[in-house]
């Protein structure tokens, strides 16, 4: 709750007193701020690169194992900001690193698995797969997506 609302030539870190501070004066007002302030920034950063929070949302129907939108195969998407490198390994490749994923930016990592020429998918279902990556520190996992 807040105690008044905000006139229109107040700024919001003017006018806001929050009503747990008047309840509780040991909380410490810098570390709701920081938290308020952080948010304010990773929402800009949402709205900025992922088109708001609602969409950044529904990262699931990006992330994962997806089918692409012209139904020839599927598109491997995951979020990885500490990778150097990544492959998709699994039984398809005898769990070997052949199957690189791009760098797409801001942490993302993809791959396209066109279908067979035979119209198979490149990946059957039910393939056991994982990821293996390097992180930054030049360390290799094994992660399971």
């Amino acid at each position: 709750h807040f105690s008044k609302r905000p006139s229109s030539s107040t700024s919001c870190a003017a006018w806001m007193t929050l009503k747990c501070f008047e309840l509780d004066r040991s909380l410490p007002q810098h570390a709701i701020w920081n938290r308020v302030n952080g948010f304010k920034h990773w929402k800009g950063v949402f709205d900025d690169k992922e088109g708001g929070i609602g969409k950044f949302a529904e990262g699931y129907k990006i992330f994962g194992m997806n089918r692409n939108e012209a139904d020839t195969g599927f598109i491997f998407r995951e979020y990885l900001p500490g990778a150097k490198q990544v492959f998709l390994i699994g039984e398809f490749n005898n769990w070997e690193n052949t199957t690189p994923l791009k760098n797409e930016g801001y942490g993302r990592w993809s791959v396209e698995l066109p279908d067979k020429a035979s119209g198979e998918f490149m990946i059957p279902h039910k393939t056991k797969y994982k990821m293996r990556l390097e992180s930054n520190d030049g360390a290799w996992y094994d992660r399971v997506p």
